[in-house]
């Protein structure tokens, strides 16, 4: 939920793995009722709608790899989501784009020969760090199909335990929120002091789970993922 001007929201609602959007305003809070936190579901309640839901189908993945063309044309630059475009439920493309536009700025100030190869020749090594955050978070989901990697397992099983650690700690939110806006690389989220914090929260889930008298683990109670 997103404040705009003269007391207006947008609200967006996310599912994954082919989970069917809310069709209308009241499937919009019903669905909400399952995620939402309370005072996010009592405004969205007392709010009048503005307009139609409209919904937005995301495909796939798709990173175009002009850095690996053995001839580009001149004065052609392909940049944004013609380039590579995202899951949006990451937030990234924005982020990607700003990004490519200073490589651009970068290359231009250096010289305008072989502009295009040099381009998507930088773009590539920051692409590729949103690139596997991306794809590896959707292939956390059961449901989607795709080859998984040791590495992509293991890092999916870590970030589990850091988004768990978050829910409490505001220290995890705003590493982990850094890292997802690529203000810090990812490497920050294995730093001894972030992967300590990791550790304490988990150790104090398991004896919270032991403690219960039917020994059952405790509901999590985050939200479903793109909520």
């Amino acid at each position: 939920m997103f404040a705009g001007q003269n007391d207006t929201y947008m609200l967006a609602v996310q599912t994954v793995a082919g989970q069917q959007p809310p069709a209308d305003h009241g499937a919009l809070l019903d669905c909400l009722t399952e995620m939402a936190p309370p005072h996010v579901l009592a405004a969205a309640r007392r709010a009048q709608p503005l307009a139609d839901i409209t919904h937005y189908r995301f495909p796939s993945n798709r990173w175009r790899r002009y850095d690996k063309l053995t001839r580009t044309p001149e004065g052609l630059i392909v940049i944004g989501d013609a380039l590579c475009n995202f899951n949006p439920l990451y937030g990234q493309g924005m982020s990607v784009a700003a990004i490519e536009a200073l490589i651009l700025r970068d290359c231009l100030q250096h010289s305008d020969q072989n502009l295009p190869r040099r381009f998507f020749h930088h773009s590539a090594k920051d692409i590729r760090v949103a690139w596997r955050a991306a794809v590896g978070s959707d292939l956390a989901l059961p449901q989607i199909a795709g080859r998984r990697p040791a590495s992509i397992s293991m890092t999916n099983a870590y970030l589990e335990r850091v988004l768990t650690a978050a829910e409490t700690d505001p220290t995890m939110v705003q590493r982990f929120m850094r890292v997802l806006n690529m203000i810090d690389p990812p490497s920050h989220l294995l730093r001894p002091s972030t992967a300590l914090r990791v550790m304490k929260t988990s150790r104090r889930r398991a004896v919270a789970v032991e403690s219960r008298p039917d020994s059952q683990p405790l509901p999590d109670k985050r939200p479903t993922e793109g909520a």
